[in-house]
């Protein structure tokens, strides 16, 4: 979605914004529970990974159907084991799924830091086998014998998921796995620090990136860009990265996956802010739309350019196609033109939060038929036109006359069809201002607006949507004198209208949107479409707004163009979204045949004299 909107952003003052979903995730009751929101006792490592598994949990809720589409895809197997370590009890067996799996650092790690001790000699691989298959020995009560009893514990994987999301901030002291992902020395560093912890020998305290770390390795490699991970017959597990001639070939019974990196988030410190590498898949680069969209300078751009990019492996392990990899910092996206930045956690700056891997290509042949299963579900459960634009009313209180038609789904507006369009919004915060020495108004804090009421027309101005929007937040002004909207309105126990959801009308607009409907309206640009929160490709919007505007001049009303064009009075105690979509359409028109005629420009001269003469009345 981020990508999607990003394509459309041409000049670098604007960005792309996610406000539906940043409003539903604060709006989520397990939010604040798990620390996500501010104010939080997590650290910013901490909290990205909550997130990631609280996303991961919101989805299997939501569906059934996604729910095993999520497994499968992210679902990594285990089997737990508890072998009593007294004569005359049973040993114990259950089964678990895991989502998002925490890196597992040995104990090693942590008495080195403690002691001041020599780092033990770890690879990356070393700690995903340590995370797949761990064991320890501890005491259990047993009911059994009434008394505690030794037992062994153990946890192994046993089935290999499409994707791995592994969490390197999974133990409290930093100082504890830091080294090994800086590549530094032997030795550790007491203490919980945000990223302090002693140089070495070829780490950054001599620098250079071709120093050798822990193991031998590059500085920049300790974090490979492919795994494979081989689950043997006897249970045990193995993790390696891929070899140019192979890792041998498989037993009987035994299971291989290959991974390749696919994302990695950072926490950068000390600003405590999140940055997020991604490696975009050729799939969506090669996407149609992007052709369209695709401007020098633009996401679009170099995703196009991607798309036309060989990759150069000379075998599976080998290094990514540079062009692959782009850099999210909030809100600006950036290429990444070494991809040895992807992985480079030298810098006391940057810490490690979360890898993405997923199964590589040379696998894609070999996926888990349960993956297929689960997006053949998914796939079908997809919400047809029918049923989004024939979705019922929410409101327990009978409906009045209906105000809008609805359409068969063969009737709906498609490729190149006007679709009139008008918005009416109400205030969830009020607008915090104040007035300065020349006596202007200053706006320090605009109004948070929301969604009300949707109405659309077809180019015959036959009324198919006339939604109104119900929202959770409590609502400060109805704003009536604009939107026409009074208390009860949006309440599902008394409004008379035809009540949805946000989610509801959203998708009826989007899926318009993906019809190659064309939308009308006064305002879309700076109003309606950045509240609603969508984005809709430039050559499918006409806005009344902008073609009514010479610039270095001021932007005309709705009510006054139509006064001027059309001879028609509108607005007057109340806005109205019907009558203003249509009134907005019937301009268009205006436009249209001025245009066609060659005459616009003339026209255009017109229309703003005769709005100082009236003083745009």
């Amino acid at each position: 979605f981020m990508l999607d909107q990003a394509q459309g952003v041409k000049s670098r003052n604007k960005k792309c914004e996610a406000r539906n979903l940043l409003r539903t995730f604060r709006l989520a009751p397990d939010a604040q529970a798990l620390g996500l929101l501010e104010p939080t006792q997590l650290e910013p490592d901490q909290r990205a990974c909550a997130f990631v598994r609280f996303m991961l949990e919101q989805f299997s809720r939501s569906d059934t159907s996604l729910k095993s589409l999520v497994s499968a895809t992210f679902g990594v197997k285990f089997m737990h084991c508890d072998r009593w370590l007294s004569q005359g009890l049973e040993d114990s067996h259950r089964k678990s799924v895991s989502l998002a799996l925490d890196i597992h650092y040995p104990n090693e790690l942590s008495k080195a830091v403690l002691h001041d001790g020599v780092v033990p000699n770890l690879t990356f691989c070393d700690l995903l086998r340590s995370t797949l298959s761990q064991s320890k020995r501890t005491k259990l009560w047993c009911k059994d014998k009434n008394e505690q009893v030794p037992v062994v514990q153990s946890k192994t994987v046993i089935g290999l998921s499409e994707c791995l999301i592994l969490n390197a901030a999974s133990h409290d002291n930093r100082a504890v796995y830091l080294p090994l992902f800086r590549g530094e020395g032997s030795r550790g560093t007491k203490g919980k620090g945000g990223a302090k912890a002693k140089g070495a020998k070829g780490g950054p305290a001599s620098g250079g990136a071709g120093g050798k770390g822990v193991g031998g390795r590059g500085l920049a490699q300790f974090v490979p860009f492919s795994v494979v991970v081989r689950i043997k017959a006897d249970g045990s597990v193995q993790v390696n990265e891929p070899s140019p001639s192979g890792n041998g070939p498989l037993g009987e019974g035994e299971q291989e996956v290959m991974y390749e990196l696919m994302g990695v988030v950072s926490h950068i410190y000390p600003t405590n802010n999140l940055v997020a590498h991604v490696r975009v898949p050729q799939a969506y680069a090669e996407r149609a739309n992007l052709r369209s969209h695709a401007k020098e300078g633009s996401i679009g751009a170099g995703l196009a350019a991607m798309a036309r990019a060989r990759a150069s492996s000379s075998f599976a392990g080998a290094m990514v196609p540079r062009e692959q990899w782009l850099l999210f910092n909030d809100f600006a996206v950036s290429h990444v033109d070494d991809p040895n930045e992807v992985v480079d956690f030298r810098h006391e700056w940057r810490n490690p939060c979360i890898f993405f891997y997923r199964r590589s290509a040379r696998d894609a042949g070999s996926a888990d038929a349960a993956m297929s299963e689960a997006l053949a579900k998914q796939s079908g459960r997809q919400p047809t036109d029918l049923e989004i634009f024939s979705s019922p009313s929410i409101s327990t209180k009978p409906p009045s006359k209906s105000s809008f038609v609805r359409l068969k789904p063969e009737n709906l507006p498609g490729k190149g069809d006007l679709v009139a369009i008008d918005c009416e919004m109400v205030a969830l915060t009020t607008e915090e201002s104040f007035i300065n020495s020349n006596g202007r108004k200053v706006v320090t804090q605009p109004s948070q607006l929301s969604l009300a009421r949707l109405s659309c027309t077809t180019e015959d101005e036959t009324v198919f949507i006339d939604d109104y929007i119900v929202t959770p937040d409590p609502i400060v002004d109805y704003l009536t004198r604009f939107s026409g909207l009074v208390p009860g309105d949006l309440d599902p126990s008394t409004s008379a209208h035809h009540l949805v959801s946000l989610r509801t009308a959203y998708l009826k607009l989007k899926r318009l949107v993906d019809r190659g409907c064309v939308f009308v309206g006064h305002g879309l640009l700076m109003k309606d479409f950045p509240v609603i929160n969508i984005f809709v490709p430039p050559e499918q919007v006409r806005d009344t707004v902008q073609l009514f505007h010479v610039r270095n001049n001021r932007f005309l009303s709705l009510s006054f163009l139509a006064s001027y064009l059309l001879d028609v009075d509108i607005q007057g105690d109340t806005h109205d979204s019907i009558e203003d979509a249509r009134i907005a359409l019937r301009v268009y028109k205006e436009y249209r045949s001025f245009k066609e005629g060659g005459i616009l420009e003339r026209k255009l001269t017109e229309i703003y004299e005769e709005g100082r003469r009236r003083n745009f009345q």
